[in-house]
């Protein structure tokens, strides 16, 4: 252990020293209540509400971000798969970006299904989980992205709600 956890008569916080790796600071939650979009191609689109801030305490500790992002992928009128990819983008931090995507390609997929005719669809929650390295102690900003190629893959919160977790982990 690299300090001292303990009660001190002189510090309001109650701390002395550090605490150890592993400890959860702070944690930051949002449920997605409102809000649609449409995603058609393989440029990412912001999913509505699903976006958060947290300031780190330490340019050392990690971020861990977990998502569940409810997609619907429509109907469509030939015989293919349908997917689609997700994206954490971070403004802020050791550099400004799309800091995890789900698949290896704009081609690759996370989220799929094949349809046969025009009537099929799919509904779907989808986790998603990526622990963060910012190196800062300034405020970082993540949002939820996604993509389609091709079809249309929507969120909308009137078919299901999609949430985000920050917790910020000492190391």
């Amino acid at each position: 252990m690299s300090g001292i956890i303990g009660l001190s008569p002189n510090m309001k916080s109650g701390l002395v020293g550090k605490y150890p790796s592993g400890h959860v600071l702070d944690v930051k939650y949002v449920i997605a209540t409102t809000g649609s979009a449409s995603a058609n191609n393989t440029t990412y689109v912001d999913a509505p509400n699903l976006t958060l801030s947290i300031t780190p305490k330490s340019g050392t500790n990690k971020i861990l971000i977990t998502v569940n992002l409810h997609l619907y992928i429509g109907p469509h009128a030939d015989n293919a798969w349908r997917r689609s990819n997700f994206a954490i983008h971070r403004t802020g931090g050791a550099s400004t970006g799309v800091v995890f995507t789900s698949a290896t390609s704009a081609t690759g997929y996370s989220y799929g299904t094949f349809n046969e005719n025009d009537t099929e669809k799919q509904m779907q929650r989808n986790p998603i989980m990526w622990l963060d390295s910012p190196a800062t102690t300034s405020e970082v900003t993540y949002k939820i992205q996604y993509n389609a190629d091709g079809y249309h893959v929507y969120y909308d919160t009137s078919y299901g709600k999609s949430e985000m977790t920050l917790m910020e982990i000492t190391v």
